[in-house]
Parts: C-alpha cells; sequence; structure tokens
C-alpha cells in the first residue's frame, strides 16, 4: 500500500513525463473546473517555471484558489 507521500511523488512523476523535453518555462496550462486550485497546486509543484490558469464559473471557488496558490495554504474541505 503506497502512503501519501509515495502518492505524491507518482503524481509528480507523472506530471513531469507528460510534457517530455519542452522547456517547462514554455508551457502554459489551462486547468478548467479549477475548483479550489488543489491541481494546479500540484502541477506547480512539478513545473514551477510554467504558467498555470485556472478557471472556473465558481467566484467563491475561484476566491479559495487564489487565497489557496498565493499564501500556500491548503484548501478548506
Amino acid at each position: 500500500m503506497l502512503n501519501y507521500i509515495d502518492c505524491n511523488q507518482n503524481r509528480y512523476n507523472k506530471i513531469k513525463s507528460s510534457f517530455g523535453e519542452t522547456n517547462p518555462a514554455n508551457l502554459k496550462i489551462l486547468d478548467v473546473a479549477t475548483g479550489t486550485g488543489r491541481t494546479l497546486q500540484q502541477v506547480r509543484s512539478a513545473l514551477p517555471h510554467s504558467e498555470l490558469i485556472g478557471l472556473d464559473l465558481s467566484s467563491s471557488y475561484l476566491k479559495q484558489a487564489s487565497k489557496y496558490l498565493n499564501n500556500g495554504n491548503y484548501p478548506p474541505k
């Protein structure tokens, strides 16, 4: 059974390997229905130099995502 750290490392490896040899600084990643920004945080961990864009119809989710991604605090559950 994988522990939490192993799962995060697996996600990191999958995200990073999906882009092959592309320079991360040249990537623009769009997260549609970004919610609280959890996925964007994982992508940012794997590809810190990429441009990330999150879209959501809910202004309250976008506010939570903005706080989460700018302050590094986990989003509320």
